[in-house]
């Protein structure tokens, strides 16, 4: 049995939706990742549970809004969400370090 694959046809509108996957898990991990630094001084300055608690159920919603309307339009859009997220990680990392230096 023989399974044929149809080829994926690149148009404006499938580009313009990655892109905006892509802008939206910057800006959304931008978020994701400046809630977390917020948990974690607050951790360390004592701050109350439910402040932490609200932050990582924040968090957890944030990253499953994005990734679940992502996926809703596809592989690649869901992808262009998940690389502009983690450039926010890496971007928040080195600034982090920066503060530290």
């Amino acid at each position: 049995m023989h399974m044929t694959i149809a080829p994926m046809t690149i148009t404006p509108q499938w580009l313009l939706t990655s892109l905006l996957f892509a802008v939206l898990g910057a800006l959304l991990g931008w978020l994701f990742f400046a809630a977390l630094r917020r948990s974690s001084e607050g951790l360390v300055d004592g701050a109350g549970a439910g402040r932490i608690v609200a932050l990582g159920v924040f968090r957890l919603l944030l990253a499953l809004g994005l990734f679940g309307a992502a996926v809703q339009f596809g592989a690649v859009p869901l992808l262009a969400a998940l690389l502009g997220f983690t450039l926010a990680r890496i971007i928040t990392v080195r600034a982090v370090k920066g503060d530290r230096a």
